[in-house]
């Protein structure tokens, strides 16, 4: 895809991981905003775009320690167009999807688009991906069409006409526009894509959201829609950051590795730097234990000297392929007082398995959002929104307006409680009703309440699902709202990070221990046992397994151990899905040898001191 240049400066910088990438680029962005002239205008001075959030706060400290003073983080959420307040000096550090949610607040935005509304959450897309099963198809071809279409929305393939090409296709698309503009809703997978067709469509947002200097760092990371973003919004510089061989997991579910091709067909001349990256110097090692408790053993140790040596929790990780490995040594860890936690990965991945239960937390949060998005008189909405900007976490910028009948997003989550299939199939009915008549799932909801919904009498199945449920939030919304008192901002405790490999991407670890280093693990049972997994999806496996080793390597700045056991009881090896040469009675136990993993060899690792 040829992009029209929309800069008259434009620089790629490459390199391997740690080759200092961002760093050249937090220099070429202090170089050019000092150049820069001071303007007061609604634009920011510079953008910088990382792929993932979790580098947007390391991004804007170096930013800040090199003299770009009050340098803004976007936080991921819907942004007020009205806050986007930039004085000299001073930029934003965001990522596209957290911009593109920034640009869909803007009402011209939403002309171009045709699309309003907010964009939905975790569990507000699972509910989605459950009105998305009415369709019909069994679920594994629904989830293959869907994640088609996904892939579609990423690459801006959807401007395709030759994209969609079977009937299913087609019904799939039309049923899932039908049920986002009847709730008045945005997919996360799309929020990019619609920001590039407004900006496309509207030449105002570019003058509105675009920026002189646009930076991007782990370019290769993004889609197509985010590369293609970030060259919209550049007006003046812009340069851009990756490794063109190493593509590691991050934020985007479909990253584009066309990306530096693209961009230098666009911009020519286009200044070019290669970094290479510099010696290392790691302690790297590995230590086997007699049984998988001797190795629980063995990383507790570890991990409490360097305790008592003054590194910090929060600077150890452990890191795993097996989530249950991973679940019993925070247990073990917790058993000896080594504060341990998930460290999870932040992803845009559409919902693929069945709605998940609501929790007491989503049980709480949707009736405070049906109260605050229904128009209520002026004092008492102001009160309860002064109350709400004190809680911690409890505001937010994706909230929507007011209005008389309520958010429909919330009144579509409020329906999935206790019967996601009937309610389901109930609002699709509904839907079929209402919406050629121009209602929304909120108006609709209050028209059928009142017996004002021709085609769908309130004495049908249908109805009657609906509306106990629709009553019974209306009584709780009818009764004094429960005071609400502040709550005290807690601070997290340090704690070792227990992960899987590619969660470590964007973090940096003074000391990981990757630990269950065994055949069964890594490599997985089936790619151990000869014939299951062959020719290229055994080669792409590999290159994925070797991909985690390195990713660990490379988020690791001191220390760098492997661990293994040499034993398991069957029940358990089994359990695990571990690779199994040998089984032997042991004290009337059945008891499997357990072989180091096979990459072990390739690692030329220093081996310490056998486990006593």
């Amino acid at each position: 895809m040829t992009l029209s240049p929309t800069a008259t400066e434009a620089l790629c910088i490459t390199g391997d991981p740690r080759s200092g990438k961002t760093g050249a680029l937090v220099e070429r962005a202090v170089a050019w905003a000092e150049a820069a002239p001071a303007s007061l205008n609604t634009q920011p001075p510079f953008l910088f775009f990382c792929a993932s959030p979790v580098t947007i706060d390391d991004t804007a400290l170096r930013l800040s320690q090199r003299g770009l003073a009050n340098v803004r983080v976007e936080a991921v959420g819907l942004a007020e167009p009205a806050a986007c307040q930039h004085g000299p000096r001073t930029g934003l550090v965001t990522t596209p999807f957290d911009y593109a949610c920034r640009i869909l607040a803007d009402p011209r935005a939403q002309r171009a688009t045709g699309r309003g509304g907010r964009v939905l959450s975790r569990a507000e897309e699972a509910v989605f991906y459950e009105d998305l099963k009415t369709c019909g198809l069994k679920r594994r071809r629904l989830r293959e069409l869907w994640a088609f279409l996904q892939c579609g929305l990423a690459n801006l393939n959807d401007g395709d006409p030759n994209c969609i090409q079977t009937t299913e296709e087609r019904a799939i698309l039309d049923l899932a526009r039908d049920i986002l503009a009847f709730e008045d809703a945005i997919l996360p997978g799309e929020v990019v894509n619609l920001a590039v067709r407004a900006l496309e469509a509207e030449p105002t947002l570019r003058q509105r959201f675009g920026s002189p200097i646009v930076l991007t760092d782990d370019y290769l990371l993004m889609s197509r829609a985010s590369q293609r973003l970030v060259n919209l919004l550049a007006t003046n510089k812009i340069a851009v950051a990756g490794n063109e061989y190493d593509i590691l997991p991050a934020f985007e579910p479909y990253p584009c590795t066309a990306g530096f091709a693209e961009f230098e067909e666009t911009y020519s001349p286009l200044q070019r730097v290669t970094l290479e990256a510099p010696f290392h110097a790691l302690d790297r090692a590995w230590e086997a234990a007699p049984d998988l408790a001797g190795e629980m053993g063995l990383i507790a140790r570890t991990i409490a000297e360097e305790l008592a040596g003054g590194t910090s929790p929060g600077a150890i990780a452990v890191v795993c392929v097996n989530r249950t490995w991973r679940a019993n040594l925070q247990r073990a860890l917790a058993s000896v007082g080594i504060p341990a936690a998930s460290l999870g990965h932040a992803a845009l991945k559409a919902p693929k398995g069945d709605l998940v239960p609501a929790n007491d937390d989503e049980r709480e949060r949707v009736p405070r959002q049906l109260r605050d998005g229904i128009v209520q008189p002026t004092g008492l909405r102001e009160s309860r929104a002064r109350a709400r900007a004190d809680m911690s976490g409890i505001a937010s910028h994706n909230e929507p307006s007011a209005s008389p009948c309520g958010d429909s997003i919330a009144w579509r989550q409020w329906l999935s409680f206790d019967d996601a299939l009937g309610r389901s199939a109930a609002v699709s009915e509904l839907r079929r009703v209402a919406q050629p008549r121009g209602l929304n799932l909120a108006e609709a909801l209050a028209a059928l309440d009142a017996n004002a919904l021709p085609g769908l009498p309130a004495t049908s199945p249908f109805a009657q699902s609906l509306l106990a449920p629709y009553r019974e939030a209306q009584r709780l919304l009818g009764e004094e709202a429960p005071s609400v008192s502040p709550e005290p901002a807690t601070h997290p405790t340090p704690a070792v990070a227990i992960t899987a490999p590619e969660d470590l991407f964007g973090h940096t670890f003074e000391v990981v221990i990757f630990g269950g280093f065994v055949n069964g693990f890594i490599p997985s049972r089936d790619m151990c046992d000869p014939g299951v997994i062959v020719g290229g999806a055994r080669a792409r496996q590999e290159t994925t397994d070797r991909a985690a080793i390195a990713l660990t390597e490379q988020r690791t700045t001191r220390r760098l151990l492997f661990t293994s056991f040499e034993s398991c009881d069957l029940e358990t090896a089994e359990r695990l899905r571990l690779h199994i040469p040998h089984i032997r009675l042991r004290n009337g136990v059945r008891t499997c040898n357990i072989e180091p993993s096979s990459y072990l060899q390739e690692l030329n690792l220093r081996r310490t001191k056998h486990f006593t």
